[in-house]
């Protein structure tokens, strides 16, 4: 596979990726008895676990973007391989290109009116996101 890097710059928000993590509680054991005890009588594993489940990489946090944003060319971008962060945003310039920002509306000036609407439209989405333009350099290894 090989190293890759490409440096964005990209206008929305900021997000931990946790954010679009979410926690399922499911039985610990296959013994269905006692459901109110934190561990089972038969064989002591707890009764009951949480796990947390999430989207690994920017395409499959692009699927979680609502549409009507989609469809004003916002992506999800992360900073690679390792990336704790997510951003939410209209990529408006870019180095070398890679297979991650294929969907991507690249090449159209952005005027300060289109910005707005833009942040606006996220802001709607994401109210308590820090709003900004983010340089991003994503890595891939």
């Amino acid at each position: 596979m090989g190293y890759s890097a490409a440096g964005l710059a990209v206008i929305g928000v900021r997000l931990p990726l946790s954010s679009f993590w979410h926690t399922r509680r499911e039985r610990g054991c296959e013994h269905a008895r006692n459901e109110n005890a934190k561990f089972c009588s038969e064989c002591g594993k707890p009764t009951w676990v949480e796990i947390t489940e999430g989207p690994l990489g920017s395409g499959e946090i692009r699927q979680l973007i609502p549409k009507e944003l989609r469809d004003l060319g916002i992506t999800a971008v992360t900073t690679g391989t390792d990336s704790a962060e997510v951003y939410i945003g209209r990529v408006a310039g870019m180095g070398r290109m890679t297979e991650f920002l294929d969907d991507v509306v690249r090449d159209q000036p952005l005027s300060p009116r289109i910005v707005e609407h833009i942040r606006a439209r996220i802001m709607d989405a994401y109210p308590n996101a820090p709003f900004g333009v983010w340089g991003v350099l994503y890595e891939s290894y």
